[in-house]
Formats: structure tokens, sequence, C-alpha cells
């Protein structure tokens, strides 16, 4: 007996792969996600939101111009061949994501309104994320050089008086589903998990540089001692304007960031003074540096009040949230861009306070940094004594 029939022998009295073959996989289409060209939100809604401005802007969080602007450039990433029907074209598809962005409506809530399953939404907003930020990063938040750094100095002493700084950094937490056996990493200190999104805002609420995904666990100072912002000021890549005097001085003090207390006190990293030490002097530049640094915390707040899928726990891998994190913060750059965003007055209502139980071994300053704080703080003194005897 030959080998093929010895094969088919086996095969018919196998009582497994004849049940197998035997069962009927289930594979219809639910009615509802049938009739999506009749009942689904794009077909729907989306031609009545191009008649109306103004609740297009609310329905997408930014104009129409901005919305085309942003599916001609991702268009050719997000274009898929029309295997299924109704077809699922990449304006619906930015349309989803925009709308899972905006408000962080879990998937399933989506697919009952746009009438597609769950896991094709979270593969549409996934993917489409990606396409965003591949594709605008270099435009909207583009790597700093250093005349982009000269105008962010400029414009930080033109509107709040704060000499030599390119930049105001803070760190926010972003809740999202603990993974599994994901241990205590991501659980932070406000009693829920959480990865770490540290920004840098130049004085107009814009992010300079944002660094995602570091666990919820750690605090501000070591999220920042193993970031790559760090690294580039460390081995001198940021392409840092050279030290300059504060205006009315002689001596030359480096470019610098401004951070809160839970920040460590570097050369190119100032911190306040404790509360509990401070003279008249010392409260001077702490006033100081507080009214610079608010404007990251406008950003956050900026951000979240848009995209408000970071107000909610994200319920997606770790992975998922830095692709949907970074994209948010490369939207909220294009739309104050695009003047899609009124910038309100600062609050820290949406920063996040530092860690009263976070470890102090990333805080330890050098003599250098300290000295060069002492500069900034005699600056700040001697101008307010200035301004007071001329009135």
């Amino acid at each position: 007996m030959d080998s093929d029939t010895e094969n088919e022998i086996s095969l018919s009295t196998s009582l497994a792969l004849r049940y197998l073959l035997s069962k009927k996989t289930n594979n219809q289409v639910n009615d509802i996600f049938k009739n999506r060209h009749r009942n689904g939100e794009y077909y729907v809604l989306f031609p009545k939101l191009l008649q109306d401005p103004v609740k297009f802007f609310q329905y997408m969080r930014m104009s129409k111009e901005t919305f085309y602007f942003i599916l001609r450039k991702i268009e050719h990433l997000i274009t898929k061949l029309p295997t299924h029907k109704p077809y699922i074209s990449p304006e619906e598809r930015l349309m989803v994501t925009l709308r899972f962005l905006s408000t962080g409506i879990p998937l399933k809530s989506l697919s009952f309104t746009f009438c597609m399953a769950h896991n094709t939404i979270g593969g549409i907003v996934y993917e489409t994320c990606e396409a965003i930020w591949n594709t605008l990063k270099d435009e909207f938040m583009p790597f700093p050089t250093t005349a982009a750094l000269e105008q962010v100095e400029k414009d930080f002493f033109e509107k709040w008086k704060f000499p030599n700084c390119i930049g105001a950094v803070d760190g926010k937490h972003v809740r999202h589903k603990g993974p599994a056996k994901s241990g205590t990493q991501y659980y932070n200190y406000k009693k829920y998990f959480s990865v770490h999104l540290q920004a840098v805002a130049d004085a107009n609420c814009k992010f300079i540089t944002v660094d995602v995904g570091e666990y919820g666990s750690r605090s501000d100072s070591g999220v920042f001692n193993s970031s790559t912002l760090y690294e580039l000021m460390r081995s001198n890549r940021l392409n840092v304007p050279a030290p300059k005097p504060l205006p009315g001085t002689i001596t030359s003090v480096p470019h610098v960031f401004v951070g809160d207390q839970g920040y460590p006190l570097k050369n190119f990293l100032l911190r306040p003074y404790p509360e509990n030490s401070a003279d008249a002097a010392k409260l001077r530049f702490n006033e100081s540096l507080s009214i610079a640094r608010r404007c990251v915390e406008c950003a956050f707040g900026i951000l979240v009040a848009k995209w408000r899928c970071l107000k909610t726990e994200l319920q997606v891998t770790p992975d998922h949230v830095t692709t949907i994190i970074q994209t948010v913060c490369l939207l909220h750059n294009l739309c104050i861009d695009f003047k899609d965003t009124v910038v309100n007055p600062c609050s820290s209502e949406n920063s996040t306070p530092p860690n009263p139980n976070s470890s102090r071994a990333y805080n330890h300053s050098s003599h250098e940094a300290t000295e060069i704080r002492e500069i900034f703080k005699n600056y700040f003194f001697n101008s307010s004594t200035v301004e007071q005897n001329n009135r």
C-alpha cells in the first residue's frame, strides 16, 4: 500500500480530524455592522459636519482645514485595498481616530456608533496614530536647532521675564490598564497604573520634546536622569546656544531649563529653593521660576482639555499608550500652529504634583550648579529692587 493510501485511511479514521472538518465556522457579520453604510456615524453624521464648521470643530477638536491637511499627509499610509463592503476610506479612518483621541470612549462603545468590530477600530486607531507621528513629527516637533532654542529663549524673556531659559520641564502620569504580570512597575504613588509623560514646553505652551513610556512608579528626577533629554544635555548634543550674561550683568551663565522641586539641580536645570529656607531673594527667585515653569503646566492643561483620552484609563497595551500619547502631543502643537487652540490662562490643575515619597538619590547638585542658581537669584532680586525704586 502506497503512502497516499495510508494517509487517506488515517484521515478517514481519525475522529478528531473528522470532527474539525465537519465543524462549521461562524464568520457571519452582525446585522448592525452589515448596515454600516446606513447606520454608521461616518455615513450619517460626517456629511452634516462638513456643512457646519462650528460643529465640525467641536466633534473633531480641529477645523476642517486642519483635518484635511492631516489627511493629505497620511492618506497614502492608511489607504487599504477595498476588500470589504462598504469600504473603510482614509477619511473615515481619520475620523474614527480623532473621535477616540478627543473623547477616550472605549473601543467597544465606538464599535456601535461606527458599526465596526472593536478590534477593527483598535487597529485603525493604532495604525493612524503611527502614521500621524511618523509623518508629521519632523514638521511639528522637530529636533531643536540652535536658532530654534534662541527663539525660545527670546520668547521666555519677552513674555515671562526669565532670561537664558530654553524650556520648562515637567512630568505627567497617564492612566492605563495595568498589563498582566507587570507587578508594581506601572503602579504609581497616586494608586493607579500609569506611564510617565515628561515634556519640555516653550513660552507659547508648545512641546519642544516629549519622553513617553517610563514606568509610573518612577519619580520625576529618576525619569529625567534616564531620559533622552538628559543624555543629550550631558553629552553636549542638544544644540544649546552658548552661555551669555544675564541682562545688565557681565558674568556668562549657561542656558537652562526650569523645573519644580521634583527635579534635580543641574548646570542646565534650575529648581526652586526649599520653602523652609527661603529669604526674600530666594522667594523672588522661586516666584520668577514658577511663572516661567507654568508654561508646561498650561501645555498639559490644554492637552488634556482637548484630547480627553488622557482623562480616562486607556484600555490598551503600554506600547500603544506610548504611540497615542506621542500623537496627541504632536496634534497639540499642530493645532496651536493652525490656531485651532485657544491658550487659556495658566493653571496648575492638570499638572502632576511631585511625589512626596520619591527617592532623592538623583537630586544631588554640584557646587557649580548651586553657583549658577545663585547668579539667577541675585539677578531677579536686584531687578525687583530696581523696579520698586523706579515706582
